[in-house]
């Protein structure tokens, strides 16, 4: 009893370490996600209105902060020193401070709020005074895709700014130390009423870095990938309607070899100049084929594979395909969802009905039938299997560009054994993470059913813990055991009692999305707490009592700790 008092004691200490006191904003005090991404190709921007202030001191970085339009983009946040005390005036800067570069698609997939640790290794003290920016590349200038995922939010931050236009200028790189000269080659600089963005540093007074979490989304997750599911993801929303009649390509998307398309989802756009209820709009989803090589992202060399049924939505929103299409080749060519989309008679200005979101996009390239109009009576006949789309007139929207409501469900789309949930061959905290996220979101697909109960529920869980992994509720790191090592993993993260998401590494046992006394309930009403493996238990667990004594004088104990997470 005494060994597990010490323990408590132990991690209450770590989770009282594992919190930062008030935090420091420099830049946007305030993340909305409110404006739109931006349209430079690559940006440095450095934002002088919202310096760090300490009262005097200095401080230590810990986190950046930015809302994300979309997965594209890479963001490197920095600090400048002014080399001015009026830097809305003008002046250099000199780089102090230059942090880990966050990737879209890897660190942030989905829309939102993201906070990070400034640096994952490095530590960096900042003086009052100094200021916050980011790139839209690594520090080397080197990016898969140049262009701001942040969204600009206003024009009234007093901003400085350089990259390249539509002329082209090169990425901008940055070091150490570096001098920045205001109005240098290449630069772009407007001290007044600038763009303003969805950005910003904090930092801790003192010298000492605080331990920090790992980092993601800020409030709800990105929503689950639907199994088997290429193109928007589910659910569709609606956005604008297309001005063209003609084939989008959604070339950022890799049909599986082997599988085939059993539905296809599109959203009919209910902002159009004609009334779908006049059924006049036809929509034929295609399977395409890239002609020019198996690298994704062609240059329009492509053919149509196979064409699915002729649908005329009868309303705006959400309309359902269904369609049988052949297997997937498998013989080295990428094949890529598509769609014809026409309104009978009208001209390209208004031949669109699938509605196309604003710049996420996976990357397309669309194509005229015919650059003044397109009766499907006369040129139908072409769109068969064969016909070569490259001839015809192409307007190109790379990634994170236009993101079509339209999306193919193939007939499996991965997944191993039962809790294997992404295939990968491994149960593991994917998996379970997963499962979790199904569960609160009330979806219901089979495989998730782990009992074939006909319910998605905790159940599910437990079969996954219990019986598939075959491990304790508890066991944050899935070395077999529940013992004081998973007390330092969930309490090192800091997340409890915050409020804020947390998955089974870091403490959400229960399912429900956040680390709290609830986790503790159910780990220990498991009763695997220092038993060792689950199948080597012989000895029946003593009985719980007394832990429903100690986990409330614990609950007090932490409760009287509890201390705000973040404040700005």
């Amino acid at each position: 009893m005494k060994k597990f008092f010490w323990l408590i004691a132990t991690v209450l200490v770590v989770s009282g370490a594992g919190r930062i006191e008030a935090q420091v904003v420099a830049g946007n005090d305030t993340l909305t996600g409110a404006g739109s991404p931006d349209g430079w190709t690559n940006i440095l921007y450095i934002n002088e209105d919202n310096p760090f202030d300490f009262g005097g001191g200095q401080g230590v970085l810990t986190y950046t902060n930015f809302w994300a339009a979309g997965q594209f983009g890479m963001v490197t946040p920095f600090v400048a020193e002014p080399q001015s005390d009026f830097p809305e005036f003008g002046d250099d800067f000199v780089i102090r401070a230059i942090g880990t570069t966050r990737q879209g698609g890897v660190d942030y997939t989905c829309a939102g709020e993201y906070q990070f640790p400034f640096h994952d290794t490095e530590t960096f003290e900042v003086e009052d005074g100094w200021v916050v920016g980011f790139l839209t590349s690594d520090p080397a200038g080197e990016s898969l895709d140049a262009r701001s995922p942040i969204p600009f939010v206003g024009s009234v931050v007093e901003g400085w700014l350089t990259g390249s236009g539509a002329a082209g200028q090169g990425l901008p790189a940055i070091e150490l130390n570096q001098t920045i000269l205001e109005g240098a080659s290449g630069t772009d600089v407007d001290a007044f009423g600038f763009r303003e963005y969805d950005f910003n540093v904090s930092a801790v007074a003192g010298n000492t870095k605080p331990p920090l979490n790992a980092g993601g989304k800020i409030g709800d997750a990105c929503p689950a990938p639907v199994e088997g599911s290429f193109g928007a993801p589910l659910p569709l929303t609606n956005g604008t309607p297309d001005g063209w009649s003609g084939v989008p390509v959604m070339y950022g998307n890799d049909l599986p070899a082997g599988e085939t398309v059993d539905v296809v989802r599109y959203y009919a756009a209910d902002a159009r100049a004609f009334d779908v209820e006049s059924e006049l709009y036809t929509v034929v989803p295609l399977i395409v084929r890239q002609e020019d090589g198996s690298v994704d992202g062609g240059e329009g060399f492509f053919s149509i594979f196979e064409v699915g049924p002729t649908h005329i939505p009868t309303e705006a929103g959400e309309n359902i395909i269904e369609w049988g299409s052949s297997p997937i080749p498998d013989d080295g060519n990428l094949y890529h969802p598509a769609a014809l989309q026409w309104f009978d008679g009208a001209d390209d200005a208004n031949g669109g009905v699938i509605a196309f979101g604003d710049g996420t996009g996976d990357g397309m390239h669309y194509f005229n039938v015919d650059t003044t109009t397109f009766i499907p009576d006369d040129d139908i006949g072409e769109i068969e299997p064969g016909f070569e789309l490259s001839a015809l007139d192409i307007h190109t929207s790379p990634a994170g560009g236009r993101a079509y409501q339209l999306n193919f469900q193939m007939s499996s789309g991965g997944g191993g054994e039962p809790g294997d949930f992404n295939g990968d061959g491994n149960l593991d905290a994917v998996d379970i993470n997963d499962l979790a996220e199904q569960i609160r979101l009330g979806e219901s697909a089979a495989k998730y059913d782990l009992n074939e109960d006909g319910n998605v529920n905790l159940d599910d869980h437990s079969q996954w813990v219990i019986d598939l992994k075959g491990t304790w509720y508890g066991d944050s790191n899935f070395d077999g055991e529940f013992n004081s090592s998973d007390f330092v993993q969930v309490f090192t993260s800091g997340l409890y009692e915050t409020g804020q998401a947390a998955n089974w590494e870091t403490g959400d046992w229960d399912g429900d999305g956040k680390f709290d006394s609830s986790d503790f309930v159910v780990a220990f009403t498991d009763g695997g707490y220092e038993l060792g493996p689950r199948g080597g238990v012989s000895a029946v667990p003593e009985p719980a009592g007394w832990f429903a004594t100690l986990l409330g004088t614990v609950m007090l104990l932490t409760l009287e700790r509890k201390r705000r997470f973040y404040s700005r």
